[in-house]
């Protein structure tokens, strides 16, 4: 018997002997470029073949016995709209399950067409109000002989369920095809199957250096090298010309241990690595900041403006006006200047815009690098009386400061969040108190003095009923407090930036009905402050709405010009 796993995105996989969990071989693989994720991984075993998803809208259908990829189908819903976020997998009697990242369903699709046959909403199964945090989403489908057992991330329970519609779901048969197809699998690797030693192998080429591999086609390149280069992110068509690798701009402090290891195995060090075709020096050079243990105890408490708890849905739409649905909206904020900044995340695809206060038409853009994924922003004035836009970045570590007026680039720095991770995710600013509020999906809110960038302390954020909140998103500072998006959650939370303590919290679960959007993607993120209005937005909306909280009368009292 046999487990087989993948990785999140470390394009790594492993096969266990299921009685002693040892690892009986190790085996790369690529998904949807150019991320290659692994998320959810089941077996059919009428094919013998491995079906994975990646969070993409596709499943890939992997040969047991290679590892290779033999095809894939795209996932579509009952009203044929293309769905993502496919989670946790399991096959059962005939058809492909798959849990929703934070939605709490799951649908059965034929594993030929892709095409959505069954589908469940198991919201009651276990409320998410009863559930500790909104990370305890529901995620693991498990068949068995006269059951299915059902479990999500960080819950302390299993259920043991049946679906009466469905009586062919849990008959035993499923469960005994998986043991007697999973018994016959070759605990040897054969040659054909993929490997993960990268050490060149015997053939003609050998260990390649940048000169070398210039010159030679892909196919021949050795199985270990283009194995390699597959670690790398590069495909033939990249080698070819024909697409264009994300990687390539990367410095070699970006890649991770393993990329570095594979690029040692091809010839490659850091000088090589960062010297371009003309041998000129191609790496950017920034400071690395410390961490965030190095953050200072938090100063006196500060009074916010106005503190009322209030848990409330009682707000205005004053106007509903357009945005651009394909921006997957990360930071939101209006200038001194009235007009109202945005940006975007998803590599390849992270914009910084400036947008038209009167038509909402996009006045200007400018893209930012393939290898940066965009994430929060907001507009401030710096010591000298400049007008700027900050913005940060999730995974690099890495943030800019931009001219509003040309959005031309006018510094870059690091920074360091929550480790290990040190993510960016939302921002905002303090004016009064010259400093940033940055979150990175963690509890905690940190605090950076404008003019150095440095940490000055953090706060946790804790809701009304004293729970920890996490997966705190775009940020806004309104009225003396700090107001958030909670990401997967149609809610509003305003909290003291003094004590990470919410004091207001807004049920927007009205304002655009989730199953009104085009996709679970489709989440509310996007709080920017007017001179008379709130701005809300989300990721892919074809809308913004103008409101008004009729529970805050003093919201516009705090004058702008402070930014």
């Amino acid at each position: 018997a046999r487990l087989i796993e993948i990785t999140w995105k470390s394009r790594v996989g492993w096969i266990y002997d299921a009685d002693t969990l040892d690892v009986i071989k190790e085996f790369t693989y690529a998904t949807t470029a150019p991320q290659h994720q692994g998320w959810g991984i089941t077996y059919d075993p009428s094919n013998q073949e491995f079906i994975v998803s990646d969070g993409s809208p596709f499943l890939y259908f992997w040969d047991r016995d290679t590892l290779l990829e033999t095809r894939k189908v795209s996932v579509t819903r009952f009203n044929g709209r293309s769905q993502d976020q496919l989670n946790e997998l399991e096959f059962i009697d005939g058809l492909v399950c798959c849990n929703i990242w934070h939605v709490d369903e799951i649908i059965c699709v034929d594993p030929e067409s892709g095409k959505s046959v069954r589908e469940y909403n198991m919201r009651e199964l276990w409320p998410a109000k009863q559930r500790g945090s909104s990370e305890n989403v529901l995620n693991g489908i498990a068949v068995w002989k006269d059951h299915i057992l059902l479990t999500g991330k960080r819950w302390d329970r299993m259920y043991l369920v049946t679906f009466p519609d469905w009586p062919g779901a849990s008959d035993g048969v499923a469960s005994d095809k998986v043991q007697q197809s999973l018994d016959e699998v070759d605990a040897e690797p054969d040659d054909s199957e993929p490997t993960t030693d990268v050490s060149p192998q015997s053939s003609d080429t050998a260990p390649l250096t940048y000169v070398d591999y210039e010159k030679l086609q892909w196919s021949e390149l050795s199985d270990a090298a283009r194995d390699a280069y597959g670690v790398l992110g590069a495909t033939e068509k990249m080698w070819n010309g024909e697409e264009e690798n994300p990687l390539d701009e990367y410095n070699w402090d970006d890649l991770t241990e393993r990329q570095q290891e594979a690029a040692k195995t091809l010839g490659f060090d850091e000088q090589t690595w960062c010297t371009d075709e003309d041998g000129e020096w191609d790496c950017d050079e920034v400071e690395v900041p410390s961490s965030q243990a190095d953050i200072p105890a938090p100063p006196s408490p500060i009074e916010p403006t106005q503190i009322q708890h209030a848990r409330s849905s009682d707000y205005t739409v004053l106007q509903i006006v357009p945005h651009d649905p394909s921006s997957f909206t990360e930071g939101l904020s209006y200038g001194t200047d009235g007009k109202v900044y945005e940006t975007t995340g998803n590599n390849g695809e992270s914009k910084v815009m400036r947008i038209n206060p009167e038509t909402f038409e996009i006045e200007a853009s400018k893209k930012l690098k393939r290898k940066f994924f965009g994430e929060g922003s907001t507009y401030f004035t710096d010591k000298d009386g400049n007008d700027r836009l900050i913005q940060i970045t999730y995974q690099k570590q890495t943030g800019f400061i931009y001219d509003p007026e040309t959005l031309e680039e006018l510094s870059k720095f690091n920074f360091a969040t929550t480790d290990p991770d040190n993510e960016g995710w939302g921002m905002t600013y303090i004016p009064d108190k010259k400093e940033f509020v940055v979150s990175d999906g963690s509890p905690f809110l940190y605090f950076w003095d404008r003019d150095t960038l440095k940490p000055t302390r953090s706060v946790t954020v804790h809701r009304f009923d004293g729970k920890e909140q996490a997966n705190l998103n775009e940020l806004e500072f309104m009225d003396g407090l700090v107001c958030m998006n909670i990401w997967y959650k149609d809610d509003i939370i305003c909290v003291d930036p003094a004590t990470g303590d919410s004091v207001r919290e807004y049920d927007m679960s009205s304002l655009y009905p989730s199953e009104e959007r085009e996709s679970s993607d489709a989440i509310l993120n996007g709080i920017a402050l007017g001179s008379d209005h709130v701005l809300l937005t989300g990721k892919f909306w074809d809308r913004m709405y103008k409101v008004r909280f009729e529970d805050w009368p003093t919201l516009f009292l705090t004058s702008r010009s402070l930014l």
